[in-house]
């Protein structure tokens, strides 16, 4: 397979593509995409996922997290939803996941209610749960845990 995908900066100084995380799941390969600006501060970051294919290679997820790790996480948990941090306003960052299409990609909850973002990090399965840790109302990281098998909660879906 050979696809090109689109830089929508592309003819802009100092904004070269690059892939920062990849993890794969039962036939499908997810990965972030990230774009300097120039300095230090990525410019965007998304998440693309493909078959293999030209044709089953799309874009999920934009924005992502834009903090100043610059690699948005995403993790593999075995077979079932994809997690990773991403953003809605380009500064916060708060736990989603997908499945591997638009239509099944959501916010998996707000553990940090309110304009600040929870910061999630360390996605990893043990035997039906997914755990994480993210920051709270008190600013300090909890756990968190979901079921293994959790989706979206209705209206929680983005469907840019």
């Amino acid at each position: 397979m050979n696809t090109t995908l689109p830089n929508p900066y592309e003819g802009e100084p100092y904004t070269n593509p690059f892939i920062q995380r990849k993890t794969t799941s039962p036939g499908k390969l997810f990965f972030t995409v990230g774009v300097f600006s120039g300095g230090l501060a990525l410019r965007d970051v998304t998440l693309w996922v493909s078959d293999g294919t030209a044709a089953g290679t799309r874009q999920l997820r934009r924005p992502l997290s834009l903090d100043r790790d610059p690699a948005s996480p995403v993790f593999a948990t075995g077979e079932g939803p994809v997690p990773f941090s991403s953003s809605v306003d380009h500064l916060s960052s708060e736990p989603w996941f997908t499945l591997g299409s638009v239509a099944t990609t959501g916010q998996v909850g707000d553990p940090r209610p309110g304009s600040l973002g929870s910061l999630p990090d360390g996605f990893a399965r043990l035997g039906n749960r997914v755990y994480f840790f993210a920051q709270d109302a008190t600013n300090d990281y909890q756990p968190w845990s979901v079921p293994a098998s959790f989706t979206c909660p209705p209206g929680l879906t983005d469907s840019e």
